[in-house]
């Protein structure tokens, strides 16, 4: 018995040290094709690097986490694409240990190890893996919110409440999409038979007011910036726009196929709807009800409301990221057959033979979608053509180093000089790639609208007087010449990305902002 017992936990430490090798070794592939792959930033993440040169409790548009675990990583080991990018490679593999842990607790360890394996391989966790978003941070924290709360659920101590109260914090920093797990939670609870008394115990609320505690600093930056986030996300919603969009909706569920992976979206409500859930513990009387009952309440409402803002405005293939989370568990649970029941039954056998199928095929599909997704630059190499636009997955990450190139040359020209603008992409891509970095990045805003950060913090009329190089998509010379002391053409640049696109923009060098004209 105790030689059994020995060789069990041998194995279990055997499997657990297998997945931790598993996801390093996922990691340093991700991490050397992404070298060897030397795409620019895309233009969201050259916006938040902007955001890591001047730390606030709040930005426009999104919490201000993201830019703070950039500054700290670029402080860490430089400012270059792969370190910016590095949270993204490092967090994805500890979101999928924490699946991992939540799969042993509530059934067992082979579904944790599976759900493990799974959201490492996801293409939206490959694709999202070389790309630094608040998604990378929000997952996290959804995940290792769920994690303690589950123990919370279980055995209501102090540590666990408190450390689910310290995730949902973090995680309203990183997204305003966190929101959701709390709301879910409190409706999960209100409807839950077994769990509803927690509404009555102080360390749930107790657990709320520590997230608030994390969460105020981001709030009193909005008090003091008239909510400017609230706004932003209000506007996002598009309410105010026509309200029926059904090929919008068809839009939206195809991109969530895709990224959550062909086969398993056609497992999905099989496992959503599934009741013969495996057990943890034979003992538990309800166990199965709660578990699969929790997982649905903080995974469906969001994806619901996703599913309806796409239907009614639109909505972006990352919204709804984090319900997968919770559909990764669902379904690895639905792979794993017992022992006992497949060695009694033939039917039992023969489905989970058809299961095992399935779950290669799975695997598969996403491992070779990440492969094309990875090694597309190169696979065009050696067909020897270039794709067009359309047929490009990283589009609108070309052309920008090639466009900071010809600007730097205008620079050389007029040393000394800030840089105007009325397009945060242009912006954001020349404040990170231009070197040295310009000192004084400003926006053009004569209409006074606050739309990104830049509008928000640094309009010309805030910055000080001098030289600047005005880089515009759309705007004439004759337009803001009276705005300036001088004002000279400097030409069009124009950069060829794909066969059939190209960025083009007109530079002016200016001098001395006057003030916005009428």
């Amino acid at each position: 018995m105790k030689f059994s017992k020995l060789s069990l936990v041998e194995n279990e430490t055997a499997n657990l040290l297998g997945l931790i090798i598993f996801l390093i070794v996922v990691t340093l592939y991700r991490a050397i094709a992404l070298a060897a792959a030397d795409l620019p930033l895309f233009f969201d993440e050259a916006y938040y690097f902007t955001w890591s040169q001047n730390l606030e409790f709040g930005y426009y548009s999104k919490p201000p986490l993201i830019a703070w675990v950039i500054a700290a990583t670029t402080n860490l080991c430089g400012e270059g694409e792969l370190c910016v990018r590095a949270p993204a490679l490092l967090i994805h593999p500890c979101t999928a240990f924490g699946l991992f842990l939540i799969g042993c607790r509530l059934y067992g360890v082979k579904v944790g190890r599976l759900a493990a394996a799974i959201y490492i391989t996801l293409p939206m966790i490959s694709a999202s893996s070389w790309i630094i978003s608040t998604d990378v941070l929000l997952l996290f924290f959804w995940t290792y919110g769920l994690w303690f709360l589950i123990g919370a659920l279980e055995n209501t101590q102090w540590r666990n409440w408190l450390g689910f109260g310290v995730c949902l914090g973090m995680g309203l920093l990183s997204k305003y999409t966190m929101i959701v797990f709390a709301l879910s939670l409190i409706l999960y609870l209100i409807f839950s038979p077994i769990h509803r008394e927690h509404l009555r115990h102080p360390k749930f609320y107790a657990a709320l007011f520590l997230a608030i505690l994390i969460f105020s600093p981001n709030i009193f930056w909005n008090i003091f910036h008239g909510w400017i986030s609230l706004r932003h996300t209000a506007d996002n919603a598009a309410l105010d726009r026509p309200l029926f969009h059904p090929i919008k909706l068809l839009e939206f569920l195809g991109s969530q196929i895709l990224i959550f992976s062909p086969v398993l979206s056609m497992i999905l409500p099989a496992a959503m709807m599934r009741r013969e859930e495996l057990t943890r513990n034979k003992e538990l009387t309800g166990t199965e009800v709660w578990r699969r009952g929790l997982l649905l309440a903080l995974s469906l409402p969001l994806f619901v409301i996703i599913t309806g803002e796409a239907l009614m405005a639109r909505s972006n293939a990352n919204w709804a990221a984090p319900s997968y989370l919770c559909f990764t568990l669902l379904i690895s649970a639905w792979f794993m057959c017992p022992k006992d029941q497949e060695k009694q039954e033939k039917m039992v056998a023969k489905k989970c033979r058809s299961h095992g199928h399935l779950l290669i095929a799975a695997f598969t599909l996403n491992i070779l979608i990440a492969g094309l997704g990875y090694h597309h630059d190169a696979l065009y190499r050696i067909m020897g053509t270039k794709p067009a636009r359309h047929l490009d997955p990283y589009a609108r990450l070309r052309g920008w180093r090639e466009l900071a190139d010809q600007v730097q040359k205008l620079r050389t020209r007029y040393p000394n000089t800030g840089i105007v603008g009325n397009d945060r992409i242009l912006l954001a891509e020349l404040g990170y790639y231009l070197q040295p970095r310009p000192w004084r990045i400003a926006a053009w805003n004569p209409l006074g609208e606050i739309s990104d950060q830049y509008r928000l913090s640094a309009d010309i009329r805030q910055r000080p007087k001098g030289d600047y190089l005005f880089v515009t998509r759309g705007i004439e010379l004759e337009s803001i010449s009276a705005t300036f002391t001088e004002a000279h053409d400097l030409g069009r640049i124009r950069i060829a990305t794909h066969r059939d696109s190209v960025i083009e923009c007109s530079v002016f060098w200016v001098r001395n902002f006057q003030g916005y004209r009428s």
